[in-house]
Formats: structure tokens, C-alpha cells, sequence
């Protein structure tokens, strides 16, 4: 019998905030996210 392994790739994302920046940071994590995705990752640890 032979077992099927799942993989899950995470990746982890180092952004550099601005205080008060809600807008711009939060555009800063989707750009991370996307990016992961673009090389394959199943979950983002930002």
C-alpha cells in the first residue's frame, strides 16, 4: 500500500509597517500574499 503525502508550502513575509498607515501597509501584505502565491506557497505567515 503506498501513502500519498500532502504538502503544504508556507512562506513567511518580513514587511516594514508604517505607523498610521492602514491603507499602504495593508497594500504591502496583499503584495506579499500574492507573491507567495505566484510561487506556490499554501499559507502566508506575515
Amino acid at each position: 500500500m503506498t501513502k500519498k503525502l500532502d504538502i503544504l508550502r508556507i512562506a513567511v513575509a518580513q514587511l516594514n509597517p508604517t505607523v498610521g498607515d492602514i491603507s499602504g501597509n495593508l497594500a504591502k501584505a496583499r503584495e506579499a500574499r500574492t507573491d507567495a502565491a505566484r510561487q506556490g506557497a499554501d499559507l502566508v505567515l506575515l
